[in-house]
């Protein structure tokens, strides 16, 4: 992908000349200018746009960086060649920090209790360790995934053992959160994540060296848009960075949310491990909303926004590349991803409004039956091939061996379910008839003073 680079002369343009000022004064100048900043136009973009016979599109977009450079604060970041990163506050980036803040505010509390909410916490954080591990994740379906991270099954290759690395290192993440950020805790991360997938383990939390390819800044692109940082500085760089998420909003504010995408970005552009940049980054921006109190993105699949948008980040980074290292572009897209993960959780949290309320429903008509049978049931009507097993189904609830085995077994001796034999183990599938069953049954109640 490739971006037409911005004009570089353009505060020359400012400084010789009064296009850029004749802008201001026209009105049909004011409105182009509001809106190209608004919607945090690239120069590629802004060039497209129809303009008066008498206009030039330099002078326009010299008049658009000379409000954006007027906003710019800076956080720290610098590039390779000395040039400060910075951002500026489009009015599309308050848009979606509104509506972040509207969805995100009180929801986590929200939430269920165990056993519950531990369910949901492993669907999405594995949904997460499937995204964050790119082209391996994809050759793991979700039914594998659930085995693998419940332990169901031994690791037989790389891209399961890189997946039960994710989700270990997204459990770390939840566990570290009020810790302050260290050089040394972002080895641990990646240390987590490569565990058992390098050739050999002293590359593990290993700073890149001099004898290190540079990786390339996003993974599936092969243009490196934006030069790393030389391996002797990386140490420094990287307390900087530290000093940065540990700083407080008494010393220069940023919100949460934007901090957490700096972040991101700060770790994606100075890559100081030789492999695994990437998902050590995205780790390290949920580390970031979970500490600053965004509880609810343990229950948000924000990577997987990530992974289905990286035509849009890359589209991102290189405008930041061709216009004076502004992340604008990339905070812009990364507060369109949370949104949208949010949204999406949003529905995923109706849906589940619908399980509970319809698993209420049946056990007013059965008794006998507890809330988490009968949420299996109501999910298995609605997925009828689907098969259990006693290891998932005791991961799920939070119960004993004793205790799920009881459960399944109680529902294939109601006929309910039937019990099939998968190798060594007992594996349970809803009959042909389930549904039928469940809206006849009599409702006797359970004479097994012994159940759980």
């Amino acid at each position: 992908m490739r971006v037409t680079p911005c004009p570089s002369d353009w505060f020359a343009l400012v400084e010789g000349s009064r296009e850029p000022f004749e802008v201001f004064r026209d009105e049909r100048g004011r409105r182009l200018i509001q809106r190209a900043n608004a919607r945090c136009w690239h120069w590629a973009q802004l060039r497209r746009r129809e303009l008066p016979p008498n206009w030039r599109a330099e002078a326009a977009w010299a008049a658009a960086k000379l409000v954006r450079v007027a906003q710019a604060r800076e956080f720290g970041l610098r590039s390779a060649d000395g040039t400060p990163f910075s951002y500026w506050w489009p009015e599309s980036a308050l848009h979606h920090l509104l509506a972040i803040d509207t969805l995100a505010s009180g929801e986590a509390s929200h939430e269920d209790p165990l056993p519950r909410a531990g369910r949901r916490h492993l669907r999405v954080f594995i949904d997460e360790a499937l995204a964050l591990s790119g082209p391996a994740g994809a050759s793991i379906t979700r039914e594998e995934a659930l085995e693998i991270v419940r332990g169901g099954r031994r690791v037989r290759t790389r891209a399961e053992r890189l997946l039960r690395n994710t989700h270990g290192a997204l459990l770390q993440v939840r566990e570290w959160r009020e810790r302050p950020l260290s050089p040394e805790l972002i080895a641990d991360l990646q240390r987590v994540l490569t565990a058992g997938t390098l050739d050999s383990t002293d590359d593990e939390g290993r700073i890149r060296g001099t004898a290190d390819p540079v990786p390339v800044l996003v993974a599936r692109d092969a243009e490196d848009a934006l030069p790393a940082p030389a391996p002797g500085e990386l140490v420094s760089r990287l307390a900087e960075l530290c000093a940065f998420a540990n700083s407080t909003q008494a010393q220069q504010f940023h919100h949460p949310a934007v901090r957490a995408l700096l972040l991101l970005f700060w770790l994606l552009h100075d890559r100081p491990f030789a492999v695994e940049n990437e998902r050590t980054a995205r780790a390290l921006c949920l580390w970031a909303l979970l500490r600053d109190g965004y509880r609810v993105f343990e229950h948000v699949a924000l990577a997987r926004v990530f992974a289905d948008w990286v035509q849009r980040q890359t589209w991102a980074l290189h405008c930041i590349a061709s216009d004076e290292c502004d992340v604008t572009y990339f905070v812009v897209f990364g507060l369109r991803a949370m949104r949208r993960a949010l949204r999406e959780w949003q529905t995923r949290r109706s849906r589940r409004g619908v399980t509970d309320r319809a698993a209420c429903q049946l056990r007013a008509r059965l008794p006998w039956l507890k809330r988490r049978q009968a949420v299996l049931l109501h999910e298995l009507c609605a997925a009828p091939t689907r098969e259990i097993s006693i290891g998932p189904y005791r991961a799920d609830n939070g119960v004993s061996y004793g205790t799920a085995y009881y459960d399944l077994t109680q529902l294939a001796q109601r006929g309910l379910l039937r019990r099939m034999r998968r190798g060594k183990r007992w594996v349970f599938r809803s009959t042909d008839d389930l549904a039928e069953k469940l809206r006849h049954d009599t409702g006797q109640t359970d004479d097994d003073p012994t159940s759980p």
